[in-house]
């Protein structure tokens, strides 16, 4: 496990909320992963910030090299374990990881959504290829903070990391995400001139809009006009 690492800068302390971590370059076979983050969490806080915080066998899908990784949903960070140390892998466009076990891609895009723009890893439900339309799940824990009451029995709650519900985007670019409306019209106005196409497809076979499987259908319309 040690030889598989190799630290090539000088640790760094810095602060983050609640948290104190390092940022270091750790190389791996074939490839250069830039990563930072060695932190901890106060002893009060409830919850976690992990979908599965089992580190699970993974690799970069262009690289056989595997190495223990997970998701840290609340902080949008793929971690990976060298020995007793947990570091963060920088986020790059170009190298989605895959999870072995579950089959579960994560890759890199700037997404577009109500709360303004971003960069942060999604889940691949269906990848279009290069300039195809593709499906994603954003999945994302948040924190709540504590709150202190001046009366009553339970004056205080700790704060709390909590998952939200998973958000469905869609891209027909390289690297960049829109966020799917809720209604169907404003849906079919992301097809831009192939609308009305998707519209009749999308009732002659009885497909919904907010399903994933019937989504990937309709995507898989989409990129063969």
């Amino acid at each position: 496990m040690k030889n598989r690492f190799l630290i090539i800068v000088t640790l760094i302390s810095v602060s983050f909320g609640y948290s104190q971590y390092r940022d270091v370059n750790v190389t791996t076979y074939g490839s250069l992963a830039e990563v930072g983050s060695i932190y901890g969490e106060p002893e009060e806080l409830k919850g976690t910030s992990y979908i599965d915080e089992n580190f699970k066998s993974a690799k970069l899908l262009e690289n056989s090299t595997t190495f223990p990784a997970r998701y840290n949903a609340f902080r949008d960070e793929i971690e990976i374990q060298n020995e007793e140390k947990i570091y963060n892998i920088k986020k790059n466009y170009n190298s989605p990881i895959n999870f072995l076990k579950s089959s579960k891609t994560y890759q890199v895009y700037d997404y577009f959504n109500s709360k303004g723009k971003g960069t942060g890893y999604f889940v691949v439900l269906y990848n279009g290829a290069d300039e195809g339309a593709s499906l994603l799940v954003h999945e994302k824990i948040k924190f709540e903070e504590e709150v202190v009451k001046t009366s009553g029995y339970n004056n205080y709650s700790a704060p709390t990391l909590e998952r939200v519900k998973d958000k469905m985007y869609i891209s027909f670019k390289s690297n960049i995400a829109t966020e799917l409306p809720r209604s169907q019209k404003s849906i079919l106005n992301l097809f831009g001139d192939s609308s009305k196409k998707i519209k009749s497809y999308a009732q002659k076979h009885k497909l919904s809009f907010k399903e994933k499987q019937d989504l990937i259908q309709i995507l898989k319309y989409y990129n063969s006009l």
